[in-house]
């Protein structure tokens, strides 16, 4: 069982570019190799989220950000993702459900003001190397 943990703390001038003043990503997983050392195997759980966060507005027009201080913005403040993962000499698979928090409190995830991160999320990606 492994688990890495990563805490940021930063300061920023939030009328110029407001950043979140905390946040974290933890990952609790097994990582073990099965069948003689042949099949590595890594699958668990990931959580991100953020503290005192003020998300900036996007004008896609414009192609910029800029702090909207009178808009209200309703956040839930975490992502909870499982991942499963695999590879056989080159060939690698990835498994990946975000978002899982979205079954316990339907509130969307948003990193951006009114631009919200998807409900849920599965992500399956493949990767092989041919040997020549």
């Amino acid at each position: 069982m492994v688990n890495e943990n990563v805490f940021a703390y930063q300061i920023t001038d939030s009328d110029l570019l407001p950043v979140p003043e905390w946040q974290g990503r933890h990952n609790l997983f097994i990582d073990t190799r099965i069948l003689g050392q042949t099949l590595h195997i890594r699958t668990g759980l990931e959580l991100r989220y953020y503290l005192n966060y003020t998300a900036p507005q996007f004008q896609p027009f414009y192609g910029s950000f800029f702090v909207v201080n009178d808009a209200p913005f309703d956040s839930f403040p975490f992502l909870l993702d499982y991942f499963f993962a695999f590879d056989v000499q080159s060939f690698h698979v990835l498994l990946r459900l975000e978002n899982l928090n979205s079954f316990i409190n339907p509130t969307r995830f948003y990193t951006l003001y009114r631009h919200p991160s998807n409900s849920f999320g599965f992500r399956l990606a493949l990767r092989w190397r041919i040997p020549g």
